[in-house]
């Protein structure tokens, strides 16, 4: 497995993000599939942050 998506160690970078972690490929597919699905069919020009809540830290 790369380093860098190795759960069991944590990059400088990581430290950064409040969650504390990357997301998941599933946690990014859930999204899209979110955004392709009718369940969003009343949400127009959305900015959608998947960041772990890293601009909350900056």
């Amino acid at each position: 497995m790369c380093p860098l998506f190795d759960p069991s160690t944590k990059t400088e970078e990581q430290t950064n993000i409040p969650l504390g972690r990357y997301g998941t490929v599933d946690e990014f597919a859930k999204l899209a599939v979110f955004i392709l699905s009718s369940a969003n069919s009343y949400m127009t020009g959305q900015t959608i942050l998947t960041d772990g809540g890293k601009v909350l830290g900056i």
